[in-house]
């Protein structure tokens, strides 16, 4: 499960980095949200790695591997609450480059977070076809 997580966080940080070179918002803006980026993604990836330990004889199955993955989708959707702000899906909407910011903190880990589910389904499919064999 931890490989898992260390996977979304990867995918996070570079398609993240990616979306920072195309945009056009300032350069304070531009410079300052590594730097939040990755204090959000190391919140995250502790939380997910001290739940993962916790849990780690119920996360055996792909189906609880799922349910874990979706729970910390939950909780990283969440994470800018514990820093005062709100959720960063409820300011996607806004047409300014906050808007903008907002779309890319609560997107970008939402989608990493479906291409993490997909990597799960398919290799435990593999592994269930192998060991059919």
């Amino acid at each position: 499960m931890i490989k898992y997580l260390f996977q979304q966080v990867a995918l996070t940080v570079v398609l993240f980095m990616l979306w920072i070179g195309t945009t056009n918002l300032s350069g304070g803006d531009v410079g300052m949200m590594p730097m939040l980026m990755g204090m959000l993604v190391l919140i995250h990836i502790s939380i997910g790695i001290t739940l993962s330990l916790i849990f780690r004889n119920q996360l055996k199955t792909p189906n609880s591997m799922l349910i874990g993955i979706v729970i910390f989708q939950f909780i990283y959707q969440l994470g800018p609450l514990v820093i005062g702000d709100e959720p960063m899906f409820w300011g996607i909407f806004e047409a300014s480059s906050s808007g903008e910011i907002n779309r890319a903190f609560a997107l970008i880990p939402l989608v990493c977070g479906i291409l993490t589910l997909i990597t799960i389904v398919i290799r435990e499919q593999k592994n269930t076809f192998a060991n059919r064999v």
